[in-house]
């Protein structure tokens, strides 16, 4: 039996406001490709959880320069988001990014998500640098 939830997951109250840019590559004349982000959508849908650090991506790296978290985020969702560089009618595309709390992921895997209802999916991404920004101020919700 599958329950479907689409209407409370897009629920404003829940889901939580991303950014996500499509990204065109165009090789140029000289050889050197040249990479031009689009917004897709400023308000995206979705659900974002922390990835299981058992499954990778937000163990601490240590190195000779500095110690280092790197990040990983699972987004539930309608969009769909791009996770491999294609060429569609000739135009070549490189993975999306995902703006979540102002620090870029790239998109590195997408799967078919229907337990929650026809047309989800599941993507997985990484953090793009090894700095996060600073959490945002969060309304205190009396807890």
């Amino acid at each position: 039996m599958t329950i479907d939830v689409s209407d409370n997951l897009i629920d404003p109250d829940f889901a939580i406001p991303m950014l996500v840019q499509r990204r065109i590559e165009v090789v140029g004349n000289d050889g050197l490709a040249v990479i031009t982000p689009t917004v897709v959508r400023p308000w995206p849908f979705g659900v974002v959880v922390p990835k299981d650090s058992a499954i990778g991506g937000n163990e601490l790296t240590r190195s000779p320069e500095a110690d280092y978290r790197g990040a990983a985020l699972v987004v539930r969702s309608t969009f769909a988001f791009r996770s491999a560089a294609e060429t569609i009618n000739g135009v070549s595309y490189k993975p999306d990014v995902l703006w979540f709390r102002n620090d870029p992921y790239l998109c590195t895997l997408v799967n078919n998500y229907l337990d929650w209802g026809a047309g989800w999916i599941e993507a997985e991404f990484i953090s793009m640098d090894s700095i996060d920004a600073p959490p945002d101020e969060r309304p205190d919700y009396g807890i």
